[in-house]
């Protein structure tokens, strides 16, 4: 099953607000977006389409609102020329290659780095938070219990991927990493564990319907063992940590 996203910023990442785009015009290119207010505000973000932490850098950034706002391009002695964000006088984002500029009238452009906005509707995996409490709520439309298990199963194993590469990339956030990791899988095996009580008691109410005949109750074996088995081998954590997830946003 392909993974489901909700749609994140969908004012903002629209294809009216497109302003430029780094990279590959015809390759995955980031794209940028601003919304202009009236009192002088700036509404700001980009989607990443490619990037080499693509467990957690793929997707549409986090959304600011900022007065001082810039997206200019500048030369780094490194790189050559690149695309730097600022708010405030400080640089946040620095890009790999220099943007290129979208005006009101290049619509074939437009139309070209408008398929972004499908092809990725959903917030960055680095805000943590945000996209376990995404996959939770979708988790919990779906209807099959079972399937909610394995889904379940799955996430808690993401989370730990998405954690690898957000400590390699940022190590001296490491400890701080690992704590929002160890609350967000808290998180996820208290789903699993209510979902699983529904799931034993739907089966032992389907085997009382059918008294006398054989109802193969191991079918949510393997994700229960796949989770169980990993919540075992965790260390023991502080008794007097809470379960409030602390949100912790990094940015490139």
């Amino acid at each position: 099953m392909p993974q489901q996203r909700k749609i994140y910023g969908g004012e903002l990442y629209s294809k009216e607000n497109i302003v430029a785009y780094t990279g590959d015009l015809h390759d995955n290119p980031t794209v940028y977006f601003v919304q202009y207010g009236e009192d002088g505000q700036k509404t700001y973000g980009h989607i990443t389409q490619d990037h080499y932490y693509d467990k957690f850098n793929i997707g549409r950034e986090d959304i600011k609102t900022n007065a001082t706002y810039k997206l200019v391009n500048e030369w780094s002695e490194d790189e050559g020329l690149v695309s730097r964000e600022y708010v405030n006088g400080k640089c946040f984002h620095e890009s790999r290659s220099e943007h290129k500029l979208v005006g009101p009238n290049d619509e074939e452009v437009r139309e070209i780095l408008a398929k972004a906005i499908d092809h990725h509707p959903g917030i960055k995996k680095m805000n943590m938070g945000d996209y376990v409490s995404e996959q939770l709520d979708l988790i919990d439309e779906e209807n099959d219990l079972e399937e909610q298990l394995g889904r379940l199963a799955d996430l808690y194993d993401e989370v730990d991927q998405i954690t690898a590469q957000m400590k390699e990339a940022y190590p001296k956030s490491a400890e701080d990493l690992e704590e929002v990791k160890d609350n967000l899988r808290e998180r996820i095996e208290e789903q699993y564990d209510i979902i699983h009580e529904e799931f034993v008691e739907q089966q032992q109410n389907q085997k009382s319907r059918f008294n006398g005949m054989h109802q193969p109750m191991n079918a949510s074996d393997k994700p229960q063992r796949s989770l169980h088995t990993k919540v075992s081998a965790k260390q023991d954590k502080n008794n007097s940590k809470n379960n409030q997830i602390k949100q912790r946003r990094m940015t490139l």
